[in-house]
């Protein structure tokens, strides 16, 4: 019987949080861009290059390992992109140390 170790809300806090907070992101410096009147001190560029370290912290919270599960024989490892990773026990060892 396969067993899970990952929570049922590993989906939307790996997946869709991230995507929905870079989302917002963009939209308002794209808002900022498009009605410079409603920054008149011009801090829209400053917002444009937090963009690149919040982008890269989305990305990297977001590419994380994902949902782990085992059953009798192998433990499987699942980013929601490849399904087919797993590896047997006895492989993993020094990961799980």
């Amino acid at each position: 019987m396969r067993r899970s170790f990952s929570s049922a809300f590993t989906f939307v806090q790996k997946i869709v949080q991230p995507l929905l907070l870079g989302a917002a992101l963009n939209i308002y410096i794209i808002y900022k861009f498009a009605n410079p009147a409603t920054d008149p001190e011009g801090h829209r560029w400053l917002l444009l290059l937090a963009l690149f370290p919040a982008s890269f912290v989305l990305y990297w919270y977001g590419v994380r390992l994902k949902k782990v599960s085992a059953d009798e024989r192998f433990l499987y490892i699942s980013n929601y992109l490849d399904r087919g990773c797993y590896s047997a026990y006895r492989s993993c060892s020094h990961i799980c140390r």
